[in-house]
Parts: structure tokens; sequence; C-alpha cells
């Protein structure tokens, strides 16, 4: 796995390090490849690496003990997987999962745990990070009872939009149903009324966004709350 240098990396947490603390952290960093569906981590589980993503998306899934599965949130080239070590907790309920494959930086968190103990800058960052997380999860709370599977869908292909910097979107029906919590044969359904609107195309294992002002009209206001908080908490 080769090791990172602060110009190549491509996650936003660590462009924004000064060049001192990165030089501190970046040996610590390896590069490596994220396949779907990879779990980087399992329900209650000791969490031995975190993961500054710099392409593709992890979700966070709930699961249930009747096996039922819900998205809680999701983490992008924006953020860091790293569970709640800096809390300090060191598993977490939940099955981070990869959704659309990628590239990561990871490291292990004992490291992370004593870089961001003498960087004020890095803590400052990843709470500022986990502060974006919880809203994210805070709304996806309040989208999953209030709107509709289909604003649900428009917000989600948005979402997977940004993080993949492409129209063209890897994607299954499987998954897409498992992350909107409904029945596989649902999805076709909803993905209907995008279709025959030219918003949207769909193939075998992927999807294309064809009209993004239409899907973001169709869209509830949770994406525009949660990308506005984003662009607040990590770029002013």
């Amino acid at each position: 796995m080769a090791k990172s240098s602060h110009n190549d990396s491509r996650n936003l947490l660590l462009s924004k390090l000064s060049v001192e603390n990165f030089d501190s952290l970046q040996p610590h960093l390896h590069r490596i490849e994220l396949e779907a569906p990879q779990a980087v981590y399992e329900p209650n589980q000791p969490i031995r690496y975190a993961y500054f993503l710099e392409s593709g998306m992890l979700s966070i899934v709930c699961i249930m003990e009747d096996g039922r599965t819900i998205e809680v949130s999701t983490i992008g080239r924006e953020g860091v997987a790293l569970g709640s070590i800096l809390l300090p907790a060191a598993r977490v309920p939940y099955r981070y999962i990869t959704q659309i494959g990628g590239q990561a930086l990871r490291i292990e968190s004992s490291r992370l745990i004593e870089a961001a103990e003498r960087s004020p800058e890095l803590r400052g960052l990843i709470f500022r990070y986990v502060a974006v997380q919880l809203t994210r999860s805070m709304q996806n709370a309040a989208c999953n009872g209030l709107h509709t599977v289909q604003q649900r869908c428009c917000r989600w292909l948005l979402t997977a939009r940004d993080r993949c910097d492409s129209d063209e979107i890897p994607l299954t029906h499987e998954f897409l149903a498992m992350m909107l919590a409904v029945r596989r044969a649902s999805v076709t359904d909803v993905l209907r009324p995008l279709q025959d609107a030219g918003m949207i195309s769909s193939t075998r294992g992927r999807f294309t966004i064809l009209d993004r002002p239409a899907l973001e009209a169709g869209a509830c206001e949770c994406y525009r709350i949660v990308a506005a908080q984003q662009d607040f908490l990590l770029n002013h």
C-alpha cells in the first residue's frame, strides 16, 4: 500500500491541515482500495483503523434483530470514518459498508488518537466533521419519518453524485432498496417517474443523472440543509 503525500490527497479534512500537522500524520497514512460491498466496521467490534476517504462512499447501516436494515448516514471524501474513537468509544453498534468503491487513506486508530491529542487543529477539524455527521443523522431521522420514498431517493442520488464527482453512479437496485429501507420491487416503482421525466436513466448496476436541477426540485429540503451545514462547518 502506497504512502500518501499532502499534494495528492483529495480528502477535504486532510487538505485543510497545515503542512506541519500533515507532515506529522503522513507517515502513518496508507492508501488502500475500498471495494463494494466491503465492510470496514462491523457492529460492536473493535475499531482498528480510521479511513480518510478520497473517493467513493461509505454507508453507516443500522441492522435490526429481524435482519432489516436502513442507512443512517454516509461518508465521502469530505470526511473520515472513525467510529467514536475520539469521544472515546472503541466500538459502534452499526455496520460501515462501502457503497461506492474508491480509495481511502487508512491510519491505525491509536495513531490518530495520539495525533489528535497533540494537534488542536486536527482535533478541531475532526470534531467539526463529527458535527456534520450529527446533522446528517438527525436530518435522516426526520427525512425517513416525514418525506416520501421518492423524495428520499432524489436526495440520496444527489448525495451519491456529489461523492462520485460524476453523473454516473455505480449502484444496484438491491443496494438502493437497502439504503431506502424498501422492498426491491418498490425501487422500480420509485424510479419509474424519475426516468419518465428524464431526470435519470438506469441500467444494470449503474444510474445516470440526466437533469440535476429537476432532481433537486424533486428532493426534499434535507439535501440542502445538510449541504449548507457541511459548507458552514468545513469551509468557513
